[in-house]
């Protein structure tokens, strides 16, 4: 009986996810006058991302073998474990740097977001707010206000999602069990 009300919790989380990330971006980056700053900002992130990346992996490629002698294996539980992977798992074709690269572009903004594929979503939502910030001034405010009459709108949306939280986590939690 509580299970649809915390895939009604879950799917409410969800609904307000793409909305809120693309009309933020939107209305954030064409409200901005130097563009120069966005990209700067921009860049910064991209590289811290790039160093705690880095460092974490640094400490788990130093960390983790000596942490794995630790941990005590059955030899027959990981026999059986082994058995069952390979005969369920399939080839699993990995994709090349190219075909990575091309889907950073979506050629379907619409088709992206209905198949949560943030990254593309992003890309596009970056894109249209740098062209709409080029546009001319009447142009540029009424796009931003529109998209960050969104932004807030769906702010107070998901200020009612969580407050609803103890009851879809509970519902969740009860599911487990």
């Amino acid at each position: 009986m509580l299970e649809p009300i915390g895939t009604l919790w879950v799917n409410a989380i969800r609904m307000t996810v793409i909305p809120l990330v693309v009309s933020l971006l939107i209305a954030t980056i064409a409200d901005e006058k130097d563009l120069g700053a966005v990209g700067r900002l921009g860049g910064r992130a991209v590289v811290i991302f790039v160093a705690l990346l880095s460092g974490v992996a640094v400490i788990g490629f130093l960390a983790g073998p000596p942490l794995f002698t630790l941990l005590h294996i059955d030899a027959a539980s990981a026999a059986a474990l082994r058995g069952t992977v390979a005969a369920k798992t399939s080839a699993v074709e990995v994709p090349t740097f190219a075909s990575w690269l091309i889907g950073l572009v979506p050629a379907n903004p619409i088709k992206a977001a209905a198949d949560g594929a943030m990254l593309p979503l992003i890309v596009f939502a970056v894109a249209f707010s740098v062209a709409l910030a080029r546009t001319r001034t009447e142009l540029r405010v009424a796009g931003a206000s529109f998209f960050r009459a969104i932004a807030d709108s769906m702010l107070i949306l998901v200020g009612w999602v969580l407050a609803v939280a103890p009851l879809g986590v509970f519902a969740l939690a009860r599911r487990a069990f």
